[in-house]
C-alpha cells in the first residue's frame, strides 16, 4: 500500500486507517500501512520506525549539539509563554537538527529544570494540540515525551494512544506513556500483537511475560515481525522459558536458532 497521502494531521492518517473489528474496536492498520512520504527522498524509503530503530539498535548516542540545544530551550519557553505558532516552528526545526528519540531526555529534564517558566498546564496544552493537528512526525514524538511527564487519568486520550501507538513510528514513544498506566503490560501486550514491524520489536523488548500466555504468545508468535526476526529472538526465547516450555518443540526451537544462537535444549 502506498503511503497516505492527506491534508489530515498524522493522527488523523493513522485513526482513519485502522481496520475495525465487528464490535466497531479499534483492531489494527492494513498490511502495508505507511505515513505521508516524508520530504527528504532518501529519507522516505525507509519503513516507519525504521530511522529511530536503526539509531537505537546501531548508532552510537552522542550528546545533543549545541545548536539544537538552544533551540529546544527557545521551542519550551515559546511553550510556557503560550506561544504556540513559534513553539510550533521552533519544534519543526529541532526535528531537522536531531531527532526525537535521541533527545527525550534532554528535553524532559528541560522541562523539569524550568518549572517557574514552563509550568505543567502549558506543556500539556501544547503537547495535546500537536498531538491532534501535527503533520510533522518528529513534532508529534516531542509531544509525545512532554505526555510522558504528565499523568492524564483520560479514557479519550488514552484510545488515542492505544490508536496512535498501532503506527510503528510512534509506537515506542506510546510504550513509555503507558509505562505510567495500571494496565501497562496488558496494554503493551496489545500493541506487541498488533504490530508487525518496529513496534513489535519495542513492544516485545518492553513486554513482562508475566502470565503463561504471554509466554506462549512469545514463544509461537513474537518472532513474527516484517523487519527481522532476529531484533527480538533473544527477548522472546528467554521471556517464553523456552527451555522448559512444554509446547516448544524441536522445530520452534530450531526457528529460534537460525534468528540467534540460543541454548538449543527445549523440552517435548
Amino acid at each position: 500500500m502506498k503511503s497516505i497521502l492527506s491534508d489530515n494531521s498524522l493522527m488523523d492518517c493513522v485513526a482513519n486507517a485502522v481496520v475495525r473489528d465487528a464490535n466497531g474496536k479499534d483492531s489494527h492498520l492494513p498490511e502495508g500501512f505507511s505515513l505521508p512520504a516524508l520530504e527528504n527522498e532518501n529519507l522516505s524509503k525507509f519503513a516507519d520506525g525504521a530511522i529511530d530503530g536503526i539509531f537505537i539498535y546501531h548508532t552510537a548516542h552522542q550528546p545533543i549539539s549545541k545548536e539544537a540545544k538552544d533551540v529546544l530551550a527557545k521551542a519550551m519557553q515559546a511553550v510556557g509563554r503560550g506561544e504556540r505558532e513559534e513553539a510550533k516552528k521552533l519544534f519543526e526545526d529541532l526535528g531537522t537538527k536531531a531527532r526525537a528519540v535521541s533527545i527525550i531526555d534532554d528535553l524532559q529534564t528541560y522541562i523539569l529544570e524550568h518549572k517557574a517558566s514552563v509550568s505543567a498546564d502549558s506543556v500539556v496544552k501544547f503537547a495535546l494540540y500537536t498531538l491532534y493537528n501535527t503533520k510533522d512526525r518528529e513534532s508529534l514524538k516531542f509531544a509525545l515525551s512532554m505526555l510522558e511527564l504528565v499523568h492524564l487519568e483520560d479514557d479519550n486520550l488514552k484510545e488515542t494512544l492505544r490508536i496512535l501507538g498501532l503506527s510503528d513510528e510512534f509506537t515506542l514513544f506510546v510504550i513509555f506513556i503507558m509505562q505510567q498506566w495500571g494496565n501497562a503490560n496488558e496494554e503493551i501486550f496489545r500493541l506487541a500483537r498488533k504490530t508487525k514491524g518496529w513496534g513489535r520489536i519495542h513492544a516485545i523488548e518492553r513486554l513482562i511475560p508475566e502470565t503463561p500466555e504471554i509466554r506462549e504468545w512469545l514463544l509461537r508468535e513474537g518472532l513474527q515481525n516484517n523487519v527481522l526476526p532476529a531484533y527480538s529472538a533473544l527477548n522472546c526465547w528467554e521471556g517464553s522459558e523456552a527451555v522448559k516450555s512444554s509446547v516448544c518443540s524441536r522445530n520452534i526451537a530450531r526457528r529460534f536458532y537460525r534468528h540467534q544462537q540460543i541454548d538449543l535444549r527445549f523440552a517435548g
